[in-house]
């Protein structure tokens, strides 16, 4: 006990002996700091400083932003704020003020937009003007650049391209001016050369037109094929060649245009014509014939027709101008020659043919009358005698077509209607129906025209076997007329369409039968001496359609016979 009381009675000496030295010395008085504290706004760190009451803070080191793809930054200095930052003071935190409490100053940062330089490099054109873009932005599309053309081309724009080489090679398309800006680019212009060409044009003066050229610069133009110019009354025209002139065509130049000078401008070249008096001739080709002289006829006028020339066995002759016959009446324009056409028959091909007239192989005919006389060679190119024109013979559906038909020279030896054993023996062919009224004069049905009988014969139901040529002798003949060999008609233009014809037709035949004997004799052939004679109609009415239609020459009288009659028969065709 008396130990801790010791302990005890030390200890409050010591805190008298304390309390006293206090009291009998100076106190120390306390240092009182703040806190500056630098908030960078997104810069680099900058550490807080502790400066004493009174004192003023150093100003650090300047932070700095890291720029963003579109914006820099530029510090612009510290400043203090009253909410935190979100509004800064006005003027900038002055480092020269002492510092009597914490304190925070906020970085304000300028924002500066990225920009990119747009340049427009116009290869050999107008200067365009560099474009300076924010970044992000599209380029505006400038006026597109000229380009001065040289001697031999002209150019076209073609657009603004890329370039990864400077321009030696362009991008395959050209820039898209929608697209954004985000670095420095420099796009080049293409251009398309196009060669300067001039325009050749030729001033024909009244000849037939010829077409303009046109000609790339330098270059020759080509010499175009002559024109020609139609002939006057009075003159025809030489082209003699191609001339400039300064006056539109009214004088021309001395010398032609040389077709080996270059072009370089747009020339018209004008023709130069020679007047000649216009003159024609007329040659004429007898063709064997004795000669005829050839004629000089101005143009415009007529030549004169010669007198014919002669040939054996011919009786008549035309002049034709290719296949035409020539008509002397037809002013002359032109060189012509003209070829003789010799004819069997006094009148020629072209004549119109009527009843009486002899038709030859050439198509020609002769009249008949009392005492004339035909040579040799006509007699071997006599083919028909015409013995009907006119309209009465066509069947009730045509009225109007006249036809003008002749008879063959030559007839068929007796023979059957058909035979016994011909399909058509006991049918009714009522196509071909020619009713025969006999009242004064005699009256026929309604199919007059036998041209087409044996086809309707052939198409009428049972009737299978007109193919079989010795069951239809008559029919046969006609079909097979050109083979006979005194008909003369084998390879001309009339050695088809021969028929056997209707009673209708041979009944008119008969009236005129004294005519066709007297041509008979005269040319050598068949006269009607024989009487009775086909026609191609079978009777169809009552009871009688076993028969046929045949005409008796000697009394021109229409009678019914059995087909198994055997009659002569004679064919007939059309003319023109």
């Amino acid at each position: 006990m008396k130990k801790n009381s010791k302990y005890a009675f030390l200890l409050v000496l010591m805190a008298f002996v304390f309390t006293f030295s206090s009291c009998n010395h100076d106190v120390t008085p306390q240092i009182i700091s703040y806190t500056v504290t630098f908030n960078s706004n997104g810069g680099t760190d900058v550490e807080s400083q502790t400066v004493e009451s009174g004192k003023k803070a150093e100003r650090p080191s300047d932070p700095a932003k890291k720029a963003t793809v579109a914006e820099t930054y530029t510090f612009d200095g510290w400043y203090t704020s009253a909410d935190e930052g979100v509004t800064l003071s006005e003027t900038p935190f002055d480092f020269d003020t002492a510092v009597t409490d914490n304190i925070t100053l906020y970085a304000k940062w300028l924002t500066n937009a990225i920009t990119h330089t747009v340049k427009f490099e116009s290869n050999g054109g107008s200067p365009v003007n560099s474009q300076t873009m924010a970044h992000g932005k599209k380029v505006n599309r400038p006026d597109n650049p000229a380009k001065d053309s040289t001697a031999t081309e002209y150019f076209t724009f073609d657009g603004w391209y890329t370039s990864i080489d400077e321009g030696l090679t362009l991008s395959e398309t050209p820039f898209d001016f929608d697209t954004v800006v985000t670095d420095d680019i420099t796009l080049y212009a293409k251009w398309i050369a196009n060669a300067i060409t001039h325009t050749v044009k030729f001033e024909s003066n009244g000849g037939s037109p010829v077409d303009s050229q046109t000609i790339p610069h330098g270059k020759k133009a080509n010499r175009p094929g002559d024109p020609a110019k139609d002939s006057t009354a009075t003159a025809v025209f030489t082209f003699d060649n191609w001339y400039t002139s300064t006056d539109e065509g009214v004088t021309l130049s001395e010398a032609p245009f040389d077709f080996d000078t270059v072009v370089t401008d747009d020339i018209i070249l004008y023709a130069k014509w020679i007047a000649n008096e216009n003159i024609h001739t007329v040659r004429f080709e007898s063709n064997d014939g004795s000669n005829v002289k050839s004629q000089t006829i101005a143009h415009g006028n007529t030549a004169t027709k010669p007198d014919l020339p002669m040939k054996a066995g011919f009786a008549s002759m035309e002049w034709y101008n290719g296949e035409t016959i020539f008509d002397f009446a037809t002013p002359v324009t032109e060189d012509i020659t003209l070829n003789a056409k010799y004819f069997y028959g006094s009148k020629s091909p072209a004549a119109v043919k009527e009843v009486g007239d002899i038709v030859f192989n050439d198509g020609s005919t002769t009249p008949y009358k009392e005492g004339l006389e035909l040579t040799t060679a006509q007699k071997s190119a006599a083919i028909a005698v015409i013995f009907y024109k006119g309209t009465e013979l066509n069947n009730d559906d045509d009225t109007t077509t006249e036809r003008t038909l002749g008879v063959g020279l030559v007839h068929g030896e007796e023979a059957y209607w058909c035979t016994r054993k011909a399909d058509a023996y006991f049918l009714r062919t009522e196509k071909v129906e020619c009713k025969v009224t006999k009242l004064n004069p005699i009256k026929f049905g309604t199919h007059r025209n036998g041209s087409d009988n044996f086809e309707l014969i052939a198409a009428t139901d049972g009737i299978n076997d007109t193919g079989t040529a010795e069951n239809y002798v008559p029919f046969y003949f006609a079909k097979n007329y050109k083979d006979q060999s005194n008909a003369h008609v084998a390879g001309s233009d009339y050695e088809n369409n021969w028929y056997l014809p209707s009673v209708a037709e041979l009944y008119k035949m008969s009236k005129q039968k004294d005519l066709l004997d007297f041509v008979g004799t005269l040319c050598g052939t068949n006269t009607y001496d024989s009487k009775y004679y086909w026609s191609s109609t079978s009777v169809v009415h009552s009871n009688s359609y076993f028969r046929a239609y045949g005409v008796d020459f000697d009394e021109k009288d229409p009678s019914m016979f059995s087909k198994g009659t055997k009659m002569r028969f004679c064919v007939i065709r059309e003319f023109n």
